[in-house]
């Protein structure tokens, strides 16, 4: 922390001549690591619109326009497309069709009440919450090697990866992976039946070519910025609370070395501080489950509105 290490630099002194000579002067100042490096999600949350870094202004770009002109149509269609095919599974006794798109728009409702909470209703407090957390950020380089900044930093990379592969590889799964076998068989002059990114019921053919076409791209299109939603905001939660972990850690060591500091007045002045910042940490952990507290509640709802549903359908419907 900046202001710690100032106040502290005596009960360190020795220590960091050390990782100056050693370490320090062996490095540029550009390879030390920046707050802004542990916001994974910045670069997601600028394709979904929106920033959380002041200093930057996201303008409208041609990605975010051409997202603008085909996904809230899209939306709006698949969504309708969705709830006739619902309406007419049940009449039919479809129970499987029934449930995937029930899950589905059950995903889409879960993703929007994300969406909603995380960039709108709780903005100014994830606001407060990264300006609290940055403020009391190491930056300077000999804090980082001191405190191993890069050990946290390697977690929410490694967070960041994990998320990424299990999405992609749903979407993957979901998406591409029934036209690539239709390309395959389509290679070896095979008979393969085309397929619909999700399986509906409806009142018209849905296999007629601009039909399949428009249908496709709308649904892989609503599929991917919906994992877009997931991904980003489980990586906001991932960061800001590895973040503050992190800065709790350094507060607990700097602590600890109170006792370097021979002067009682010095020390008692000191400690006044680190409880002061102590208290700052800890609102800003009570804000981050206020924020994502009703995230967590959608997430129970969805799960348990499904079990309901698998339950309750599978007897009504046989």
């Amino acid at each position: 922390m900046q202001n710690i290490s100032n106040k502290t630099q005596k009960g360190f002194q020795d220590f960091e001549k050390y990782l100056k000579f050693r370490f320090v002067r062996k490095q540029s100042v550009s390879k030390f690591l920046l707050f802004q490096d542990f916001l994974r999600f910045e670069k997601l949350a600028k394709i979904l619109g929106f920033t959380f870094l002041k200093d930057e202004i996201t303008p409208p770009n041609k990605w975010l326009k051409l997202n603008s002109l085909i996904l809230y149509p899209a939306v709006v269609i698949i969504f309708l497309a969705q709830m006739i095919s619902i309406i007419m599974s049940v009449q039919q006794k479809s129970f499987f069709v029934t449930m995937e798109n029930v899950m589905i728009l059950g995903g889409y409702v879960i993703a929007a009440g994300k969406l909603f909470i995380i960039f709108h209703y709780k903005r100014d407090k994830i606001d407060d919450v990264i300006e609290t957390l940055d403020k009391h950020f190491p930056h300077f380089g000999v804090d980082q090697l001191i405190f191993k900044v890069q050990k946290y930093l390697n977690e929410v990379k490694l967070f960041e990866k994990i998320q990424c592969s299990l999405f992609l590889f749903s979407l993957w799964h979901v998406t591409f992976f029934p036209f690539e076998h239709q390309i395959y068989g389509f290679i070896r002059s095979e008979a393969v039946e085309w397929e619909t990114v999700l399986t509906m019921i409806l009142p018209f053919d849905q296999f007629q070519p601009a039909i399949y076409i428009f249908m496709r791209i709308s649904e892989t299109w609503i599929l991917m910025f919906t994992c877009f939603i997931f991904i980003c905001t489980d990586l906001i939660f991932a960061s800001l609370t590895l973040i503050l972990s992190m800065e709790f850690d350094i507060l607990g060591q700097v602590i600890s070395a109170i006792d370097m500091i021979h002067s009682d007045e010095k020390a008692l002045k000191e400690l006044k501080k680190l409880i002061g910042i102590h208290q700052e940490l800890i609102e800003v952990s009570e804000k981050i489950s206020d924020i994502f507290s009703g995230l967590l509640l959608i997430n129970s709802f969805a799960s348990i509105l499904v079990l309901c549903i698998s339950i309750s359908g599978r007897q009504y419907l046989f």
